[in-house]
């Protein structure tokens, strides 16, 4: 189930959902099966979906290193809560990345 089938309250046709990617953050590492549905929010049309989702899968640490070539590309985001979401996000999936690449 992607997480836009949840509970639909502003009747566009999908969750409103910026605060359920943090929550999978509290859980860290046994979150890990929430990658995918991560990765796909970083596409969301909303910034604070990305942002959230940016920062969440930082939180999941070095076991979700699957999502790095998409935290890779939001560094190129419109948003820039979404590029520093990110940019704070990838040492913590990749620490030999302690800077992020400009």
């Amino acid at each position: 189930m992607s997480w836009r089938e949840g509970p639909d309250r502003d009747g566009t046709g999908r969750a409103e959902c910026p605060g359920c990617t943090g929550a999978l953050g509290v859980a860290g590492p046994d979150a890990l099966a929430a990658r995918e549905v991560l990765e796909e929010a970083l596409l969301d049309e909303d910034e604070m979906v990305r942002a959230s989702a940016a920062r969440t899968l930082g939180l999941l640490g070095p076991g979700a290193m699957k999502a790095l070539p998409a935290l890779l590309s939001s560094l190129d985001d419109d948003a820039e809560s979404v590029r520093v979401a990110a940019a704070r996000s990838i040492p913590l999936l990749a620490p030999e990345m302690e800077t992020v690449p400009p």
